[in-house]
């Protein structure tokens, strides 16, 4: 697994470098040249979740554990020349959760008009996301958690309240149209 991650960044590298070597735009499977989202659109979109937060959380009874509260950080930061926002998030240890949870997070545009997102968290599991952007206050991810084997249907939304205030929803698919909450969490910088 390691040797793949290691060869495909060795391959984006050079594909990265070639490009600009001889001064040729890449191109797409349909021959129009590839162009980056500026920067700045994706920062405008994400720079609202940059920063040191600290949080305070409840997590939802469900297959993976009785309800719980807990307590975590987030630090997040703009980066890559201003292409995505890293997110990661660290939950203090408890006596509910002993082991340390932790998960890393990457967003950016799209390419086309909204955002995407791909995380990993302690446990295994892995996610990959979607939104449309900000509507007003609220930012609202749709995607699918991968936990080993099985695949979750989540819906996060994010609201801010001012500059220095954050809330998270996170509801995941029980049934076809029917959403049960999985956490809720409230961060202040």
């Amino acid at each position: 697994m390691a040797r793949t991650w290691i060869a495909l960044t060795i391959v984006t590298a050079v594909i990265a470098t070639s490009a600009r070597a001889d001064d040729k735009k890449p191109v797409d499977a349909k021959g129009a040249p590839v162009t980056p989202v500026p920067p700045p659109a994706v920062a405008a979109q994400l720079s609202a979740l940059e920063g040191n937060w600290r949080c305070v959380g409840k997590e939802h009874a469900s297959a993976m554990g009785p309800e719980r509260a807990f307590k975590a950080t987030i630090v997040s930061k703009i980066e890559l020349g201003g292409f995505w926002l890293t997110f990661r998030l660290a939950e203090e240890t408890s006596s509910a959760r002993p082991a340390a949870y932790n998960n890393l997070a990457i967003m950016g545009s799209d390419g086309k008009d909204g955002l995407r997102r791909s995380g990993v968290d302690s446990m295994g599991a892995s996610l990959q996301g979607t939104s449309k952007g900000w509507s007003g206050d609220k930012l609202v991810w749709d995607g699918e958690l991968a936990i080993g084997p099985q695949k979750v249907v989540f819906r996060e939304t994010l609201t801010r309240k001012g500059a220095t205030e954050l809330s998270s929803l996170v509801e995941v698919q029980v049934a076809p149209g029917k959403w049960a909450t999985a956490s809720e969490v409230a961060c202040k910088k």
